[in-house]
């Protein structure tokens, strides 16, 4: 067992006045850690991971993660996230050299219309359709 320390550094001078935060977030409890770099191939929506009951290849317990970070290395390539569960789906567009984070994979709420429940996949394709992307992804769970 592990503890994962995530460090958040913002720096900023707005106005003449620093705004600045810094956080240390420290999340115990870690047995397990998937980290992959890989390219996303052209005009396709690759599944990077899955959440389910059961563990299997690509797949973490719906109720286990901890972390989990999505980093576009592309220098030029926007890529659109679909996090998507058994009955709805949503989408982020994450600029070249930017993070997605999440800390659960539980979503909560709902609207007339829309409900959620545990995140059952992620999903992801590059903007555009000639054009391939370099992500990097990291899973923590318990």
């Amino acid at each position: 067992m592990a503890t994962l320390k995530l460090f958040i550094n913002e720096e900023l001078t707005l106005d003449g006045i620093d705004r600045s935060n810094y956080q240390t977030i420290e999340l115990s409890g870690i047995n397990y850690l998937d980290h992959r770099t890989m390219l996303l191939p052209s005009a396709s929506k690759t599944s990077i991971f899955n959440f389910d009951a059961e563990v299997a290849a690509g797949t973490f317990k719906e109720d286990k993660l901890k972390y989990a970070r999505i980093t576009n290395h592309s220098s030029n390539i926007p890529v659109n996230i679909e996090v998507s569960s058994s009955t709805q789906a949503f989408n982020f567009r994450m600029e070249p050299q930017q993070s997605f984070y999440l800390p659960s994979s539980q979503v909560t709420g709902s609207l007339v219309g829309f409900s959620y429940d545990y995140i059952s996949s992620i999903n992801l394709r590059p903007s555009g359709s000639n054009n391939t992307a370099r992500v990097e992804f990291f899973v923590a769970t318990t």
